[in-house]
């Protein structure tokens, strides 16, 4: 599997990110993922988004995982650490999400970049806060053929603007997560078009410490199932 550390720009930040494959970028069937918030770990290297990386490219898919700005070596338009966290904690709870979306916009019109046609086949995977950015993000895009929210943070985020959407969608929580409640996730995906699936995780948490690759494993069949 190769591994390629790429840059890219969002509102004239430089941001860091990772391309993974196993031979060939220029496959068109490309995943983007999205981490979870910056103030609770998130970064391109959580447990979660680097499984998911190496599984699915292992797989046959070209991946990209990305920090969103001020995280890692990606820039920030604040001079320290103090004024960074203090941004992002603006975020929670459909705060002020501007400037993740615009990374993660950007993030998406760079792995479009690296494929062959003009009409790229793109799944979006995001992780907790992750999931917020790459279904707002996805829901308007031609190229987005799927969605995947893990930890979905249905309790704190409005998700009005998913209720229509009619393409292939995947939601996984577990019965032990602080982000959002089983319950919470139950009743806003009954809201939703189909096609859509849920699948509960037992006696895990909110970050799925030891059945990553059971967890990728889902996200992989379900990724494969899409034409």
């Amino acid at each position: 599997m190769i591994e390629e550390t790429v840059e890219f720009s969002s509102e004239g930040l430089q941001l860091e990110g990772v391309l993974s494959y196993k031979e060939d970028l220029r496959c068109d069937r490309k995943v983007l993922l999205c981490p979870p918030h910056p103030n609770l770990g998130g970064n391109m290297d959580n447990n979660v988004i680097l499984a998911l990386a190496r599984m699915q490219a292992e797989n046959g898919f070209v991946t990209m995982r990305f920090n969103y700005r001020g995280v890692g070596k990606s820039q920030s338009h604040y001079k320290d650490f103090a004024e960074n966290y203090k941004y992002w904690e603006t975020t929670f709870g459909d705060g002020n999400l501007e400037g993740p979306l615009n990374d993660t916009k950007a993030a998406l019109e760079f792995i479009k970049s690296t494929a062959t046609e003009d009409s790229p086949r793109v799944f979006v995977v995001g992780y907790s806060l992750g999931a917020v950015m790459g279904m707002k993000i996805g829901v308007n895009e031609d190229s987005v053929k799927a969605l995947v929210g893990i930890a979905t943070p249905f309790g704190a985020y409005n998700f009005d603007f998913l209720e229509a959407y009619k393409r292939p969608k995947l939601f996984i929580c577990s019965d032990n997560d602080f982000a959002t409640k089983v319950e919470d996730t139950k009743v806003s995906t009954k809201k939703l078009s189909e096609p859509k699936e849920l699948i509960i995780k037992t006696n895990t948490s909110h970050f799925y410490f030891g059945i990553e690759q059971e967890l990728c494993q889902d996200v992989l069949r379900f990724l494969q199932q899409q034409p």
